[in-house]
């Protein structure tokens, strides 16, 4: 193994763990290092050639960053249907890691047919509901694989359920049920209505002897990152609609600043920028017309972050109260906005009461939270869309550093594919100023659409 990375203390022991099982999993949540101590792990084994890894597309970066550090040939399975089959087919007998989304297996059902030599399923939460065409897929389809593993930061957010077919893909003995439905006849009791169902105490006894014999845990909190800032970006497409709107905006961006040294100078160019930068959010003309971003935002809430305290930061009025009422559609818990027009007096309440745990979510504008806000009790932050400058993104990054805390800050970042969005990213991590960054934004729009 190349030891040039050092692990955590916490990644030793994943990785000491993986060499006791045959078919690994790592139950560890978001930013713990869960990707790359499975692609250490695979290194190890000479026997493993080719793997497939299934993840949310959201969570492709991650695997692609890690794999390149460590030197792997990659192979992402997108693209037309046409596309996915010409990579499958030539690099199929080259030492590689194939990286699919959990619906790219629909117009590509022939890697079932492949032997893969490595299967793992990251965010395995996807494969949890037994009716799902996804679930009966992977875990009718890959029995015969040398090696397989499941990667997620939750498997049980809403039930116990949850955890059967996640454990059935990998080992359908690790569980001592046929399926699903005799999981649930036999270790649950049912509601007087039928409805609801609870684990038993024997059967809950048994599971537990069973997930610690088979599973390891590991959260945050158990690497002791200390107030470390620990960065993810969730990386989301357009639909095909969407980035035809976005490619018109774009455009008109484009030459509208084309003989302009300032783009504020010109009036059009300015509104077409805030247009790109207000469909990444999904609203077109202050309509809501795509939720992309907003179901990954609900995805993260509903399982990876699922009972944390999270600051949602949203720089458009319009996109605070959509993550509000989807929030409150979904009934995980209480949720409150703070922006520009609510008073002084609201906003500390709303804070104080963030603080002492009687809301579970706050939307918030980033400039309204520049200086003095303590929000230190929050577990995570998400930017839902960026902020106008490197100043006010370390601002608001910083509101849930604390002297006493004594975990890290887990800071997400949801980037649409290819756009504006990214150079903003980067913008403030290079503490670029406005003009630098309109300027890049521009040179490389142009660049990649060859616009003259």
């Amino acid at each position: 193994m190349d030891n040039k990375l050092i692990f955590h203390k916490g990644q030793k022991r994943a990785f000491n763990y993986m060499h006791t099982v045959h078919n690994p999993v790592l139950f560890m949540e978001m930013r713990t290092g869960k990707t790359l101590t499975i692609v250490r792990y695979i290194k190890t084994i000479s026997k493993i050639k080719k793997s497939l890894i299934v993840a949310p597309y959201s969570a492709f970066n991650g695997w692609v960053d890690t794999l390149e550090n460590e030197n792997q040939n990659i192979v992402l399975l997108t693209g037309t249907k046409k596309q996915r089959h010409e990579k499958l087919f030539l690099n199929i007998y080259k030492n590689v890691w194939f990286i699919i989304n959990y619906q790219g297996w629909i117009p590509l059902p022939e890697i079932k047919d492949f032997d893969f030599d490595f299967v793992c399923l990251d965010e395995s939460i996807h494969i949890a509901n037994p009716k799902s065409k996804v679930s009966k897929f992977f875990v009718n389809n890959f029995k015969s694989t040398y090696k397989k593993a499941i990667l997620t930061g939750d498997p049980e957010p809403n039930h116990k359920l949850q955890l059967f077919q996640q454990l059935q893909f990998l080992n359908p003995d690790i569980l001592p049920y046929k399926d699903y439905w005799d999981f649930r006849s036999r270790a649950f009791k049912p509601d007087f209505l039928g409805y609801d169902f609870t684990l038993t105490k024997k059967s809950d006894s048994i599971l537990k002897e069973r997930l610690s014999k088979y599973c390891f845990y590991l959260s945050r909190k158990d690497c002791g990152f200390d107030n470390k800032k620990e960065y993810v970006k969730r990386v989301i497409q357009f639909s095909k609609p969407m980035k035809n709107h976005y490619s018109t905006i774009i455009k008109e961006f484009v030459l509208a600043s084309r003989n302009d040294k300032v783009i504020k100078k010109s009036v059009y160019a300015l509104q077409s920028f805030l247009w790109a930068r207000r469909l990444c959010g999904g609203f077109l003309d202050d309509k809501f017309v795509w939720d992309g971003k907003i179901k990954e935002l609900l995805y993260l809430l509903n399982n990876e972050l699922k009972g944390q305290k999270v600051v949602v930061w949203a720089s458009f009025i319009n996109e605070q109260y959509k993550i509000l009422e989807s929030i409150k559609r979904c009934k995980i818990g209480l949720c409150y906005v703070v922006n520009g027009e609510q008073s002084k007096k609201d906003n500390d309440v709303t804070i104080k009461a963030f603080q002492n745990g009687r809301v579970n979510y706050l939307v918030a504008q980033p400039s309204c939270f520049k200086h003095g806000v303590d929000l230190s009790s929050g577990d995570c932050e998400i930017y839902y869309s960026q902020c106008n400058g490197a100043e006010t993104r370390n601002q608001s990054e910083d509101r849930l550093a604390h002297k006493n805390r004594k975990q890290g800050i887990l800071i997400i970042d949801l980037l649409i594919e290819s756009s504006i969005e990214y150079d903003y990213y980067m913008s403030h991590k290079l503490k670029e100023t406005e003009k630098e960054l309109y300027t890049r934004i521009i040179n490389r729009i142009k660049r990649e659409k060859n616009y003259a």
